[in-house]
């Protein structure tokens, strides 16, 4: 997908919207499903053209299906990349992101370390 197409969330679509961007069912702490949100995003770029599939995952760590997002992010492995990351973590918010990406599609850093980190990992995951 070019930047253009990329979508975060409806902005038209009130709450509902915003939670898109980590997932669509509330939990005690908000819309923390990110399985739903990956799965919707991964299945819309297995049926596209694009030459590259990407998700992008920016979160704390602690959604209330974290297995069953694990399990989602392995089986789209090879067809859709899907990228963990976190922002300025702690060992604890560290180890619960891994536990769901793969510590091979973390990027676990400060946010000014972001842009280096993200591009050496998907030049080694796309095997450049």
């Amino acid at each position: 997908m070019t930047p253009q197409q990329a979508v975060l969330a409806d902005p038209s679509s009130g709450e509902r919207g915003k939670a898109l961007i980590a997932g669509m069912v509330p939990a005690l702490t908000g819309w923390e499903d990110v399985a739903v949100a990956i799965g919707r995003h991964g299945k819309e770029l297995i049926e596209s053209a694009a030459a590259i599939r990407l998700v992008l995952v920016l979160h704390d760590g602690y959604p209330n299906d974290g297995e069953k997002a694990r399990k989602l992010c392995l089986d789209l492995r090879g067809k859709v990349e899907v990228i963990g990351l976190r922002l300025d973590p702690d060992d604890a918010t560290r180890a619960a992101m891994s536990e769901i990406f793969g510590a091979d599609r973390l990027v676990a850093c400060r946010a000014n370390q972001l842009p280096k980190k993200l591009a050496a990992m998907l030049r080694s995951v796309r095997g450049i």
